[in-house]
């Protein structure tokens, strides 16, 4: 014979609320903190942002050499199984804009972050050239157009979401914020807590 007197673990009792139902009863009260503050990001870890972060530049911020090599046209790869040598033209560090047009037959030696030249679109590494008098180079058929490029706005595009209100902030994020030039940001401000007993 089955049970059916009440007892300590019906959950079905008329009048009772099942546990999700209290629990989203009560957030659904608590109010909002609306109180926004401004802080320098250095403060932000750990706090709430109050505003979606949109990104005011692109990363990079120009289309730049991913390695320490040559750059050079796709044009002036070889063909399967054979070499190219081509004209050192000049040298772009990291941080110089490099103006002038690289001739055909010629490569741009370039350094890690520089500036990619106009009109040139591959970097060879410096490790699969093959230094000629130190004046020119010579490459061969193993590599592709556009290797060992950066395009601009390849990490983060120009106008895009980075970070959406009501984050906590980590410190990546304050990394993020300060590589796109953000010093402050509006967060919310922390909660007081009080404990009677």
């Amino acid at each position: 014979m089955i049970n059916t007197k009440p007892s300590c673990t019906d959950i079905n009792e008329s009048g009772l609320l099942h546990f999700e139902q209290a629990k989203n009863n009560i957030l659904a009260s608590i109010p909002v903190l609306q109180d926004i503050q401004q802080i320098p990001i250095e403060q932000g870890k750990g706090r709430c942002l109050a505003e979606t972060i949109i990104s005011p530049a692109q990363v990079p911020g120009h289309t730049n050499s991913a390695v320490d090599g040559y750059a050079i046209r796709a044009s002036d790869l070889p063909a399967t199984k054979t070499e190219s040598t081509l004209q050192i033209q000049d040298t772009v560090l990291a941080g110089e804009l490099y103006t002038e047009t690289c001739l055909p037959g010629h490569c741009i030696r370039i350094m890690t972050g520089a500036p990619l030249p106009v009109g040139l679109d591959t970097v060879i590494m410096q490790e699969h050239c093959q230094l000629i008098n130190k004046s020119s180079i010579r490459i061969d058929a193993r590599h592709k157009a556009g290797q060992n490029v950066r395009q601009a706005g390849e990490d983060i595009q120009l106008g895009a979401t980075v970070l959406t209100k009501g984050k906590i902030l980590y410190p990546a994020d304050i990394g993020l914020l300060a590589s796109l030039g953000i010093n402050e940001i509006k967060v919310t401000r922390k909660l007081r807590v009080a404990i009677a007993s």
